[in-house]
Formats: C-alpha cells, sequence, structure tokens
C-alpha cells in the first residue's frame, strides 16, 4: 500500500506539471490548424521524426542508465559520481550528433537545418535534465519546470504564428525556448556544473553505464522504426499534406499519452527500486499492470466521445480529413504506452536484451504492415501498423517478464475491452453530439465500476479527513 500511495503522489504532482499546463498547447490547435497548411505541418513533422532518430540513437538513452545506476547508491557524492560519468557520454555522443546532422543534411537537405538541430538537441538535454531531477528526488521542481517550458512554448507559438504571422518554423522556436527554460530551472537545483569538482568523474561508471546504455541505443532505432518510421513513410508515399493530418492525429493522442506519462514517470522511479523476486513484488507488479491496462481502457472510452464533441471547435481550415484518423491512432497510443510501462519492469531487472528483442519484433511486424498496406488504405495504415507491432512488443515483453517473476496479466480482460474499444470507436465515426453525450456518460459509468473499490476507499479517507477537521473546527 506504500507503494501505492507513492506513485499516486508523484502522479499527482507529474501531472500538475505535465497535464495541466499542456491542456495549453492544446487549446492552440485553432491557431495552428488556420495559420500552417496541413502541407507545412507535415514537413515539420518529419523533420522532427529524423531529428528524434538521429539524436536518440547516437545519445544511447543515457540518462535512462545514468538514472538507474543513481538509485544504486543513497550519498549525494556517489549519485554525482554516476552523473558525471553518464555526462562523458552525454558530451561525446553530443559531438557525434552534431558531426552525424551535418553529414545527414549534405545527403538529403532540409528546410531551417539549423532550427531541426537545436530541436534534437534539446530533446536529449531535457531528458537529461529530467532524469537527474527525478533520481535526486526533485519531482516538485520538475513539475514546475515543465509549467514554466510549456507558457514558454505557448506563448512563444501565439505570438509568432498569430502576431508576427511567421510560417512553421516558429514551432521549432518555441519548442526550443520552453525546453531552455526548463533546463534553466533545474540546473539550479540540479547544479551539474557547481559539483563537478566535489564528484568527479570514475571510469568504472562510464564503463557500466555504457554496457547498460548500448543495448538501448539500438533499442532506441528500433523504437523509432515504430513511431518516426510511419511519419517519414507516409510523407515518403502520400505526401506532405497526409503527413500533415497525420500528425495532427498525434495532437489528440496526446491527451492520453499526457495522462499516463506520469503514472509512468512515478512508477518508473518506483520499480527501478524494486528489483527482487519476491512474493510481495510479484503481487504488485501484477496488480499494478493489470490496473494500467484497465486505466488505459477507461481512459480510451472516454476520450473518444469527449474528441468528438470538441473536434470541430478546435480543428479549423482544411484538417477535417483527421477526424478519421484518431481512433486508430489512439488505440496504437495505448498500446505503446503499455509497451514503455512493461518495459521499466524489464529495465528494473537490467534485462535491456529482452527489451531490444521484444521491439525489434514490434518494428518488423510494423514495417511490414505498412509497406503491404498504405496502397491498400492510404495513411490509416500507418496506425493499423503500429497497433498490431506495438501489440507484439506488449507479447513479448509480458513473455520476457515472466521469466523473471511470475507476473498474472489477465488476459481475460481483454474479452470485454476489445468489442467495447471497437464500439466506441465505430460510434465515435457516425455519431451525433447527443450520442457522444450518452457514450461518455456510459463510459464513466464504466470506469466507476472497474475502479469501484478505489473510489470507494478515496470517498472513505475524504470523510474520515473532513470529520477530522470538523473535529478541530469544534
Amino acid at each position: 500500500m506504500n507503494e501505492i500511495k507513492k506513485i499516486a503522489k508523484s502522479t499527482v504532482i507529474y501531472l500538475f506539471g505535465s497535464v495541466g499546463t499542456k491542456i495549453i498547447t492544446f487549446f492552440l490547435l485553432p491557431i495552428l490548424t488556420s495559420n500552417i497548411p496541413e502541407a507545412d505541418f507535415g514537413i515539420y513533422n518529419t523533420s522532427c521524426s529524423y531529428a528524434t532518430l538521429i539524436s536518440s540513437v547516437l545519445f544511447l538513452d543515457v540518462w535512462a542508465g545514468i538514472m538507474r545506476f543513481m538509485f544504486d547508491y543513497k550519498s549525494k557524492k556517489e549519485q554525482y559520481q554516476v552523473i558525471y560519468s553518464g555526462i562523458v557520454l552525454f558530451v561525446s555522443s553530443l559531438a557525434l550528433y552534431i558531426g552525424a546532422f551535418f553529414i545527414f543534411n549534405a545527403f538529403s537537405p532540409m528546410t531551417y537545418p539549423w532550427l531541426v538541430l537545436l530541436y534534437g538537441a534539446s530533446l536529449c538535454f531535457q531528458n537529461l535534465y529530467s532524469y537527474i531531477s527525478r533520481a535526486l528526488g526533485n519531482n516538485s521542481l520538475f513539475a514546475v519546470s515543465g509549467i514554466v517550458s510549456t507558457l514558454v512554448n505557448a506563448g512563444v507559438t501565439f505570438v509568432l504564428v498569430l502576431l508576427l504571422n511567421f510560417d512553421y518554423s516558429a514551432l521549432y522556436i518555441a519548442y526550443v525556448l520552453g525546453i531552455f527554460a526548463q533546463c534553466i530551472i533545474l540546473e539550479a537545483k540540479v547544479r551539474l556544473f557547481a559539483n563537478f569538482k566535489s564528484a568527479g568523474i570514475k571510469k568504472e561508471l562510464v564503463r557500466q553505464i555504457l554496457r547498460f546504455s548500448l543495448p538501448l541505443c539500438i533499442n532506441s532505432a528500433c523504437y523509432w522504426m515504430l513511431n518516426g518510421f510511419n511519419t517519414i513513410f507516409v510523407f515518403a508515399q502520400l505526401g506532405s499534406e497526409q503527413t500533415g493530418y497525420y500528425g495532427m492525429a498525434g495532437k489528440f493522442a496526446v491527451m492520453i499519452s499526457l495522462v499516463t506519462s506520469c503514472f509512468s514517470m512515478a512508477w518508473q522511479e518506483l520499480a527501478f527500486n524494486k528489483s527482487d523476486q519476491s512474493k510481495e513484488t510479484c503481487a504488485f507488479y501484477s496488480t499494478a499492470v493489470q490496473l494500467y491496462a484497465k486505466a488505459l481502457f477507461c481512459g480510451y472510452l472516454l476520450l473518444m466521445p469527449f474528441i468528438s464533441i470538441i473536434f470541430p471547435f478546435f480543428i479549423r481550415g482544411t484538417y477535417g480529413p483527421v477526424k478519421a484518423i484518431i481512433p486508430l491512432y489512439m488505440l496504437a497510443t495505448i498500446v505503446s504506452i503499455m509497451s514503455t510501462f512493461l518495459g521499466n519492469i524489464l529495465t528494473a531487472y537490467k534485462r535491456n536484451q529482452t527489451i531490444f528483442v521484444s521491439t525489434l519484433c514490434a518494428c518488423t511486424v510494423n514495417v511490414v504492415i505498412a509497406v503491404l498496406l498504405i496502397d491498400l488504405i492510404g495513411v490509416q495504415a500507418a496506425s493499423l501498423a503500429m497497433l498490431c507491432g506495438y501489440f507484439v512488443c506488449d507479447f513479448v515483453r509480458i513473455l520476457f517478464i515472466k521469466q523473471s517473476i511470475p507476473l498474472r496479466f489477465g488476459w481475460k480482460s481483454l474479452l470485454y475491452m476489445i468489442p467495447l474499444c471497437v464500439l466506441f470507436s465505430v460510434v465515435y465515426l457516425y455519431s451525433s453530439i447527443w450520442l457522444d453525450i450518452l457514450m461518455f456518460v456510459i463510459a464513466a459509468a464504466i470506469t466507476l465500476f472497474l475502479f469501484k473499490d478505489y473510489v470507494r476507499i478515496a470517498y472513505a479517507k475524504l470523510l474520515s479527513m473532513m470529520k477530522r477537521r470538523h473535529n478541530r473546527s469544534e
């Protein structure tokens, strides 16, 4: 129960920092769809995919390695030795990233190459500071920095696009400035530069983090084949306009990933501290996985009618075809979120090779289905391929986890989850606003039923807290 409370507390902190403010950027969608053509938005998404590929592979996901090894030490000095040993790899990767980027751009020229370069680099700096800050227990500061980053991003986007009539280059500029603001805030607390002399670097830690992170490098490339590849493949086969539709559909999928990412970050911190094979740990992981699957399922049911209601108010101009892409894209996102959740369990047991194998299987399925179906069903092939790929990834990861602990997933729940997801998707595509409202009420009822025990506990605690406050006032 203490672990559940810890996850709940951390989730609330991350929820405040990530979701509450990023809703602001969601409200920018009317501005973006009114002022940036879908073809330009498609080019922007494609360039971001290239930058993400180059940066994620060359940086080895070293921030995950740093965070994992920090949990092996208790003293601040030892933790900073881990940090700086990992930063040796980070700086080396940064040099490789800059060189590789310009070589790539020489053969495949990009529009606004410097902005794309900064986009990829800022993403890596954000990951570095965020992982270190969370590992040091600065969760509240991380949340505050996320708020500031989002506000800067939204404010710059608003000014550049709406007031100064910038093209899609404004999206790069706003993103980079937002991340820069977040890193400055985290540096004030983490003080990477100030602690360097007292901490130092240990060669053995550098080697350990490198060995830990190398499989993650290959895994990142495969992971990109599950996400970035689809964007680039749609761009190559169907053009920038369809890529713009596909990218805008992803903006709606972010609605569920934002909420669940808060839980995932809190879960990651706890999972890295639990890598034994006791019955309590096995029961904890089994319960957590089943609850997470139910939460994702309920999130989908609630969001589909909600998105259908708000869609006409947020999407303007010629972006209408986006609505039909959202359901399949949303399902693929949900299955991908579960794969990250399961991957954290494998990382806790330092079984990174199995993460790579599962991701390789998934990206193979993704590429094959996308190539085979792109001419038959168009842009929907990208979402369907990603859905099938991540489903394979989840299945394989569960099998690998079972080799370490007797995990119980609860496959029977899929017997009602899958049909209901299909039903809500169909209603979403062919419904009226009143039917959407009805479906939202039904989804809320299903959610309350599935989580009735937790709702009852929360209600009882709320009553108890109110009684204590009442007694104190008397």
